[in-house]
Parts: C-alpha cells; sequence; structure tokens
C-alpha cells in the first residue's frame, strides 16, 4: 500500500534530526579509552561497535524507542494532512479514528471511550519512561 509508506516514510523523515542529535550526544559520552582499549586488544571496527559503543548506547536508544512509541500513538496531523485516512482506512490511525467518529459521526461518547482506552498504553510506556529516566544507579 503506496499510501500507508508515505505516510511512514514521512514520519521517520520528521524523527531524523531528533534521533541523529540525540545519537550523536550518546556517541559523545561514550569514553574514548575504552574504544582505544579494544582496538589495542585487537578488535575490530564492528567488534567494537557491537561489544563497546552499542551497549552504552542502549540507555539513549531505549529513551528514544519509548518516546517514539509514546509520540507513536498521537500520530493525527501527519496522517490527517496527507491522506485522511483514506484510501478506505488504510492509513487511519487510533487518533483519526477517534477524530472522525466524534467529529464526522457525532459520536461523542464513543470517541471519548475509544480515546480513554488509548490513555492506557499511554500510561504504561510514560511508566515506564519514568522509571527509567529516574533510576537510581
Amino acid at each position: 500500500n503506496l499510501a500507508f509508506a508515505v505516510v511512514v516514510m514521512a514520519d521517520v523523515w520528521g524523527w531524523i534530526p531528533f534521533l541523529t542529535l540525540v545519537l550523536i550526544g550518546g556517541l559523545a559520552s561514550v569514553p574514548r579509552d575504552t574504544i582505544e582499549a579494544a582496538q589495542v586488544d585487537g578488535a575490530s571496527g564492528w567488534r567494537v561497535l557491537r561489544d563497546v559503543t552499542l551497549p552504552q548506547l542502549g540507555p539513549v536508544l531505549a529513551v528514544v524507542i519509548i518516546l517514539k512509541s509514546i509520540f507513536s500513538l498521537k500520530t493525527f496531523d501527519q496522517v490527517f494532512m496527507l491522506t485522511n485516512g483514506g484510501p478506505g482506512t488504510a492509513t487511519q490511525t487510533l487518533s483519526h479514528y477517534i477524530y472522525f467518529n466524534g467529529m464526522k459521526y457525532g459520536q461523542i461518547g464513543y470517541s471519548a471511550a475509544v480515546a480513554w482506552l488509548m490513555v492506557i498504553p499511554m500510561i504504561f510506556l510514560t511508566y515506564a519512561y519514568a522509571k527509567f529516566v529516574f533510576r537510581k544507579d
């Protein structure tokens, strides 16, 4: 389905700057002496990446994944502007579904109930994010 691919590409395009800045910050925090020690021990570039760099980027990647998951649940504007949920319902997201049922079809109560159901995964994701960010080392 080409419409869905276009929406995904637009979303990825919008997140590339944020992801790049966060990963550059994470890479800057990797101790240079650890990388040099691995290279002195004979580790190849891939081995250094796999065994030294990526494990230290784990917390940064976890934060990005949790934040992207939270923001993905509320995706509305890109779908509304690019495809308006179509063709048919091929690109309809939960936020778009709530909007259409509430505003176009007048089912305000149903839309409110579905919106509350959307809050449940957001609470768990926000809790995971807060627990991860404010953990005691």
